[in-house]
């Protein structure tokens, strides 16, 4: 990829144009000067258990751990080469193998979520480290992903106009996610909401007890926000 689009500058492009610089960005192998790897951060966006051993170099890369490829094609590509599509058994990737920095099965590594053993400090092994599952077909994922983003957005817009003693629906494109609370001591009550799941109740950060009800997780695919810079 000789450049990337600005922000913005997708609304001044046609249809043809935004579907030509998707496939193009889908085939392209990623580099480190393009953003691959996110050298901080694991294969699910957590901050890596060990900062001071980046993934940088030969670390760059794990097919157990994540990345599992160098281009999102690499893994979509099925059937008949087509971008976009699933994947061959030689393409699978490990679900919740990305939990940790860089998997090594090293038993002399004690660190929780570093290269050997799990958050219960317990070691695990080829077996268990993930899940192995053929990669989803994306075909459309796009629009799905965007859909996901503009409700999270518009659910979130509710929640922070709310104050102490207030309750509101929680609508956006129709649909229907229940009721959020705030107590009037400021604490949110989310037995009311719906159809959002677990970690969307959950604040983000220890010092922020909002509830994110993002739901772009849900529909998004399993891609890294810094594999794109």
């Amino acid at each position: 990829m000789e450049r990337h689009l600005a922000d913005g500058e997708e609304y001044g492009l046609s249809a043809n144009e935004l579907a030509d610089w998707g496939l193009r960005t889908f085939r392209a192998n990623w580099t480190a000067q393009d953003g691959a790897g996110g050298p901080l951060s694991k294969g699910n966006g957590q901050p890596l258990s060990d900062p001071t051993s980046p993934l940088t170099g030969l670390r760059a890369f794990n097919r157990v751990s994540g990345p599992d490829a160098n281009s999102c094609a690499g893994c979509h590509n099925s059937p008949c080469g087509i971008p976009g599509g699933n994947a061959d058994f030689a393409a699978s990737v490990f679900v919740l193998g990305q939990r940790f920095d860089f998997a090594t099965f090293d038993r002399a590594d004690t660190v929780p979520l570093r290269g050997t053993v799990d958050a219960q400090q317990r070691p695990v092994t080829l077996q268990n480290v993930g899940n192995l599952r053929a990669s989803p077909g994306m075909f459309g994922a796009g629009y799905l992903e965007m859909l996901a983003r503009e409700i999270t957005a518009d659910l979130q817009t509710i929640r922070n106009g709310m104050r102490a003693g207030e309750t509101k629906a929680l609508t956006s494109k129709g649909i229907d996610f229940g009721k959020l609370m705030r107590r009037q001591d400021g604490a949110w009550d989310v037995s009311e909401v719906t159809g959002l799941p677990r970690a969307s109740m959950l604040a983000p950060t220890p010092t922020d007890d909002r509830p994110t009800l993002g739901i772009l997780r849900r529909f998004a695919p399993r891609v890294r926000k810094q594999d794109f810079g």
